[in-house]
């Protein structure tokens, strides 16, 4: 009669097992050890545009290899007159 067992015991901490969280809960993930699919897709993003952004330095550093401004040495000579 005043068992620790009693289902109806009124526990308020437990939580229910069998709640419904509509659209959030489907991408809940069902246990610890997973790792939850828009955690992937935000790393996935984020290393996309670490790429690009590789990429678009690497380019500049390329362009101003090429278009380097003539010097003194690289400029033709006078005529003589």
């Amino acid at each position: 009669s005043g068992g620790d067992d009693d289902p109806d015991d009124g526990d308020a901490t437990a939580a229910p097992n069998d709640e419904d969280d509509g659209f959030i809960g489907f991408f809940r993930p069902s246990n610890a050890d997973e790792i939850p699919l828009p955690l992937l897709v935000l790393a996935g993003l984020a290393l996309a545009l670490l790429a690009a952004a590789a990429a678009g330095f690497v380019a500049r550093r390329v362009q101003a290899r090429r278009l380097r401004p003539a010097g003194i040495d690289d400029r033709p000579a006078p005529p003589d007159a």
